[in-house]
């Protein structure tokens, strides 16, 4: 139980005694609540994400302790913090690319794979999408702390086709409540620096 901005998806992930991952899902009531039923006991994560006016999606997470039989409280604040704000650059029609926050500097390989990307959900603090047609993103909600600000997508039909996807990133350090304007340039197809 706990509460959380209105609007947001909740969810709770353990590990099994097998090694893998149970996740339960749950959305918040018009004042924040949420409540997720039927989780085992041990330490969970719980990962909000709340969609912001932008159409970008804030995140927070948290470990807890389930005990069996008791109500396990997990409040989450979603407001104010840092913005990562800006355009990308370099996109084709039909292309579908990502911009994320990532919240561990170490986590960040010297050459982004796709691999990499997709095992990334549980380092998020931000993401947004966009396109050819609306190339601003908006990353909000951001902590004080170095991230890594992470573009990468493929086009059109190709876009599932990873070998076709570009990417490019930087690291930036926020203070909590400041706002950084990071622009990328996804042309070319070819992996950028780290800036």
């Amino acid at each position: 139980d706990g509460v959380v901005p209105e609007d947001a998806t909740v969810r709770v992930t353990t590990v099994t005694g097998e090694g893998g991952m149970e996740n339960h899902l749950a959305d918040t009531d018009s004042t924040g609540q949420y409540s997720v039923i039927g989780v085992p006991s041990g330490t969970a994560q719980v990962l909000v994400t709340a969609t912001a006016a932008s159409g970008a999606h804030r995140m927070r997470r948290a470990n807890v302790v389930v005990s069996a039989g008791a109500i396990t409280r997990c409040d989450f604040e979603i407001t104010g913090g840092s913005s990562v704000v800006g355009e990308v650059a370099g996109l084709v029609s039909g292309d579908r690319v990502q911009v994320a926050a990532v919240l561990d500097r170490a986590a960040v390989p010297a050459q982004m794979n796709v691999a990499w990307w997709f095992g990334l959900h549980d380092r998020l603090a931000a993401r947004d999408q966009v396109s050819f047609d609306s190339a601003a993103y908006r990353l909000e909600g951001l902590d004080a702390g170095t991230y890594t600000i992470v573009a990468l997508g493929g086009s059109g039909a190709n876009a599932r086709d990873t070998a076709s996807w570009r990417v490019q990133h930087a690291v930036v350090q926020l203070d909590g409540s400041n706002t950084v304007e990071l622009d990328f340039n996804l042309a070319g197809g070819v992996e950028r620096p780290i800036s």
